[in-house]
């Protein structure tokens, strides 16, 4: 699909990337575990109408549910 040719009628459109960062941190700024130099980020995107929204996040949580219970693992949702 071309994005320039994409219309509102085409949503939702759903991104995934699975991207390398690295980044170099100044000396001091960061300690331990949390000064790193090279990290995965998998990063989601879901561009869609107002009239969407609740089934997408609905959708959304259902998917992590299932990858959670997948690996027996438990998570707690607050907002």
């Amino acid at each position: 699909v071309v994005l320039s040719q994409l219309q509102y009628r085409d949503l939702p459109i759903r991104y995934g990337d699975f991207g390398v960062l690295h980044r170099n941190e100044l000396s001091g700024a960061l300690t331990g575990l949390t000064r790193v130099r090279r990290f995965q980020q998998d990063d989601g995107h879901i561009f869609c109408r107002e009239d969407q929204i609740e089934d997408e996040v609905m959708g959304a949580l259902d998917f992590m549910r299932s990858v959670y219970n997948t690996f027996g693992m438990s998570y707690k949702l607050e907002l």
